[in-house]
């Protein structure tokens, strides 16, 4: 067989570790190409080094190192940051493959749902999450990592904590919950049989009033409520996505304003099992399914957040408790990275007006109506590493059966 043999011109330092290796290309057999490089040189590396010998031969026939992938004795297609030492040892072959031209696929995991060909395929290819969302008490997540986010918008951008490589096919239907409330008891009576099987139920009882019909109330007029609308003079970066829930559309050019956005003005509903939009009928039972429910109302793309959602962005919820002595109840609020100088605090006789200010411009508000009754001028807090701690001064001397007042 006919050999070439070449050195990469940035993979040979002398004080490097150099190797060998044969590259065959499928549609000449006849050429194999032997390349002494650095064994820690990538795939993609490896791919130029190639085609540029190939072309140089072959010039009437270029190579395009983009339409190749590099497989291994196993036909295993490599990834292009793949080390050579990770991929083969010294003399082994390496295979040059051009990619077939192949539909695109949806791949269907969670968090992910991007395109793909089997060829862009590999291990790590795909971010995802491997556990089911979670919506609880206002906040939204994944089971399988513990970002959990207020906005519905924020939650699809979650992004995956777990890589593998993508797949087209259908997650299995989750387990529905199995009924295991108790029956109700009482006199049951034989009613029949039907198919040789004997049927029971509960005699029915007469009743000595005679109901009249129902009247249905009036339906209320349904509100109307204006849609926010970009303003006319806002200036819109370049691929800002539109903000309005069920379109996936980018901002492009002025003429992006103007364009129909198909989207859904409800919210996600979550009942039993079942997902859809507060606006529409259209139920399904996968959230992947959900996300790609089309939308049922036709208006203009919105692509400037207003000024209620940028406060919710930056309003977030903190944990906190409390303990007490004879004379004082102590309140912990747990959080890092409070920024002192901003953080104001109110200390009333029956209530504690409470906004804290982090580093990183997020903000916990809130205002404790407190059970009993304190002395403002003696109590105080304190900035910590993980927690700002409050020491209230008891009015009386007694002890508290809860913190807030009901």
């Amino acid at each position: 067989r006919q050999v070439s043999t070449q050195s990469t011109g940035l993979l040979t330092p002398k004080n490097r570790h150099m190797v060998k290796v044969y590259v065959h290309f499928e549609e000449k057999p006849e050429l194999t190409h032997k390349l002494d490089v650095e064994e820690t040189s990538s795939v993609e590396e490896i791919i130029k080094s190639f085609v540029s010998v190939y072309n140089q031969k072959y010039p009437e026939n270029v190579l395009e190192a983009q339409k190749v992938v590099l497989q291994d004795s196993s036909k295993k297609i490599a990834t292009p940051s793949t080390q050579l030492s990770k991929l083969t040892s010294e003399g082994h072959d390496l295979y040059v493959v051009k990619q077939e031209k192949t539909s695109k696929k949806s791949c269907t995991r969670s968090g992910c749902n991007k395109e793909y060909t089997d060829e862009t395929n590999y291990d790590n290819a795909c971010q995802f999450h491997s556990g089911p969302p979670i919506f609880h008490e206002g906040l939204k997540g994944w089971s399988c990592c513990s970002k959990r986010v207020t906005g519905f918008n924020e939650f699809l951008n979650i992004p995956g904590c777990t890589y593998g490589s993508h797949t087209d096919e259908k997650p299995e239907a989750p387990i529905k919950p199995v009924n295991t409330a108790p029956q109700p008891s009482g006199d049951v009576t034989l009613q029949g049989v039907e198919g040789g099987a004997e049927v029971y139920g509960k005699q029915p009882v007469k009743s000595k009033y005679v109901s009249s019909p129902l009247i249905p109330a009036p339906k209320p007029a349904p509100k109307v409520v204006e849609e926010e609308q970009d303003p006319a003079d806002a200036v819109i970066p370049i691929n800002s996505p539109c903000l309005r829930r069920g379109c996936n559309s980018t901002y492009q050019s002025e003429a992006s304003r103007t364009e129909k956005c198909v989207y859904h003005p409800g919210e996600p509903v979550f009942h039993e099992g079942s997902k859809g939009w507060s606006c529409c009928k259209p139920k399904v039972l996968e959230f992947e399914h959900f996300l790609k429910l089309s939308g049922c109302k036709n208006g203009k793309h919105r692509f400037v957040k207003t000024e209620a959602e940028k406060k919710q962005e930056t309003e977030i919820v903190c944990r906190y408790d409390h303990y007490q002595n004879a004379s004082h109840v102590i309140m912990s609020v747990y959080g890092k990275n409070v920024s002192k100088d901003e953080t104001k605090i109110e200390f009333e006789a029956d209530q504690v007006k409470i906004k804290i200010k982090f580093n990183d411009g997020k903000t916990f508000t809130k205002d404790i109506k407190l059970s009993e009754k304190i002395v403002p001028g003696e109590s105080n807090y304190v900035v910590l590493s993980t927690k700002v701690e409050f020491k209230l001064k008891k009015a009386e001397a007694s002890l508290w059966g809860q913190l807030e007042a009901v």
